[in-house]
């Protein structure tokens, strides 16, 4: 019995270190793509688009569409993957 309660309680303490380096790896990639980032954001918003349109319009570059959308959606992807660029 005692046994058991020892091998719970390791499984517990690695299972919260687990989460811990999770999200300190997530937090990290995060922090570093924002960091790359940081000064076209700037230079976007001094020239002129509104502050609001900054962050949602470059999401578009970090997940592109998937290949084979027909239609307009197709028209859309390639018209944000140009004034991306």
């Amino acid at each position: 019995m005692q046994n058991e309660r020892n091998a719970m309680l390791i499984l517990q303490v690695l299972s919260a270190l687990a989460l811990v380096l999770a999200a300190t790896g997530l937090f990290a990639v995060m922090a570093y793509a924002v960091a790359q980032r940081q000064r076209e954001f700037g230079v976007r918003v001094a020239l002129g688009p509104v502050r609001a349109r900054v962050g949602p319009d470059d999401g578009a570059r970090a997940f592109p569409p998937p290949p084979g959308l027909l239609g307009r959606e197709r028209e859309q992807a390639e018209i944000a993957e140009l004034l991306s660029s």
